[in-house]
């Protein structure tokens, strides 16, 4: 299925053509992806109409692109082409091959005009006379379907200044600069940006993804959602991550923190962190508004393009697992989201932001975040993550070291190992997990060779093994001592580090101080983050 869909009269059929050639030649990625019903490989089979093909695509098509002119204006069959893919929620272009067209379109979507301009370009499509653009307008659309990538080949690999990151993170989370290795969930995130531009006119506030422990929302929120949302700059605003822990509004993820830090990488140095912090604390949604709405319009004025397009950027709170704010460990969680509350809707006489909230839930803990009084006003977008598809599992295996090899780090796995990880890699919840600390393994361990082999994978015991082994690595040989071991570690993770859900009767993971564990877990509590089976971060001390 095609990443690109191009409706246009059948008149305009010539410039239709030289468009999708000069797309390509511009970017050979496109070569497969651009959907053109006069296309024979990617085109419309005979009897299978455009609209149906998008509909069918939704889940894979980032952008349409529409031609506009007055044979296109005066086609019936062309305004439902283009109102079935505002309908879906779709990235649209409007491209004028002629002036005085589109005026009742061109205001809501971005445009670029492929007539006239001091630089024609000339396209040679083997039919008549070459057809002539304006190189303007093709670059300027050209940048916009860059903008509009959702693929993993969209993002770069390596990230800039950390050229020797592991393009296989384990159990470490996703970041945003890890968009460009995070394999298997394309699908999920066309049709989740589909949602969140469709909110703007729905007026909805919340986008929540829903999904069971394990599914990856973490990840999916960090290194698919807002590096796609920050890659749309004419349109979002992303605030840095707010994570609520046990300060939902003053921690070191905290609100004011994500507020303090999106200002200062906008150059806005002024109010320091105390005074944001004070305004979180005292409810003060009006002057948190006032802040965002400076760093809106500061964002605005830095695009490199800057026309506008009518509507104000739309302010983004990106906000990981959100379960934390109903443990009864947060003070704070019943402020923030009073502030959510009344940032959005406003307060007395003032008018509420184009706000939303992205934020990732586990599903057994939705039922309080729905009750929550605070909330009660907000509209909610629901998505559900569920666990990756199996068909996924060999793009999470094959992709990160294709891209490390692509950038010069040559990486290559042996297709018997490849084999044998998806023949072990079965599914259920906790596969993928288990399959990506595997990889992070293995890579750890054996990529310095540029070569990943099926000969440690099997003597390790196999992707079932992974976690226990690497933990046997870490106990002693010894059976008393061992004993003592994991009785100093039960210490640990009862209470401090897990707890059990009453509703579920399921176990659910804490974030724990350092200084109130066990001092005797310490040393080995050490070792396990050293392993990476356990994540420690300086966060408030």
């Amino acid at each position: 299925m095609s990443r690109i869909f191009i409706s246009h009269s059948r008149l305009d059929q010539r410039e239709a053509v030289a468009l999708k050639q000069w797309l390509v030649e511009k970017d050979q990625t496109l070569k497969d992806e651009i959907f053109l019903d006069v296309d024979p490989v990617t085109g419309i089979l005979p009897g299978v109409r455009w609209r149906e093909e998008l509909k069918r695509a939704s889940g894979r098509c980032e952008a349409v692109i529409t031609l506009l002119s007055a044979n296109w204006e005066a086609s019936m069959e062309c305004r439902t082409e283009f109102r079935t893919a505002e309908n879906l929620n779709k990235v649209i272009f409007c491209a004028r091959l002629e002036p005085d067209v589109g005026a009742d379109l061109t205001g809501e979507w971005q445009y670029c005009d492929l007539f006239g301009g001091d630089d024609p370009v000339s396209v040679d499509i083997g039919v008549k006379e070459p057809v002539i653009f304006n190189g303007h307008g093709l670059r300027r659309l050209l940048t916009g379907i860059e903008r509009a990538g959702v693929g993993v080949s969209s993002f770069p690999w390596p990230p800039a200044g950390q050229l020797d990151r592991a393009p296989y993170r384990g159990w470490e989370p996703f970041e945003d600069v890890d968009a460009g290795v995070f394999f298997g969930r394309d699908a999920e995130l066309v049709l989740a940006m589909d949602a969140l531009r469709g909110m703007r006119q729905a007026d909805k506030t919340l986008f929540v993804v829903l999904g069971a422990s394990g599914a990856g929302k973490s990840s999916f929120l960090r290194a698919g959602l807002v590096p796609r949302l920050q890659k749309d700059d004419r349109n979002y605003l992303v605030l840095n991550i707010v994570r609520p822990e046990r300060k939902a509004l003053t921690g070191a993820s905290g609100l004011a923190q994500a507020v303090c830090a999106t200002r200062q990488r906008l150059g806005l140095l002024d109010p320091p962190l105390g005074e944001i912090k004070d305004a979180c604390t005292s409810g003060d949604a009006a002057r948190l508004a006032t802040w965002l709405i400076e760093c809106r319009d500061v964002a605005s004025g830095q695009l490199l393009d800057n026309t506008a397009d009518g509507e104000p950027l739309m302010i983004v709170v990106p906000l990981d697992q959100a379960e934390e704010l109903f443990t009864g460990d947060g003070p704070e969680a019943a402020g923030l989201l009073a502030l959510f509350r009344d940032m959005a809707l406003g307060a007395g006489d003032e008018d509420g932001l184009p706000l939303i909230v992205a934020a990732t839930i586990r599903t057994d803990r939705y039922e309080l975040m729905q009750s929550a009084p605070e909330l009660a006003r907000l509209q909610t977008e629901q998505f559900d993550l569920r666990a990756m598809d199996v068909t996924q599992f060999k793009n999470v295996i094959t992709g990160p070291a294709q891209r490390s090899t692509d950038a010069g780090r040559t990486l290559r796995l042996d297709e018997q190992l490849v084999r044998r990880l998806l023949a072990d890699a079965s599914g259920g919840a906790d596969t993928l997990p288990l399959l990506s600390l595997t990889m992070a393994w293995l890579y750890r361990d054996f990529g310095s060779k540029g070569r990943l082999s099926l000969r440690p994978y099997t003597e390790r015991g196999g992707i079932g093994s992974v976690v226990q082994t690497e933990i046997d690595a870490l106990l002693s040989v010894d059976a008393e001592e061992r004993d003592e071991q994991l009785k100093i570690l039960r210490s640990a993770f009862i209470p401090w580090l897990a707890r059990i859900n009453p509703l579920s009767n399921e176990p659910m993971r804490r974030v724990a101080q350092w200084t109130d564990l066990p001092e005797a877990s310490r040393p080995l509590i050490g070792e396990f983050v050293a392993k990476r089976l356990l994540v420690k971060d300086e966060r408030d001390g």
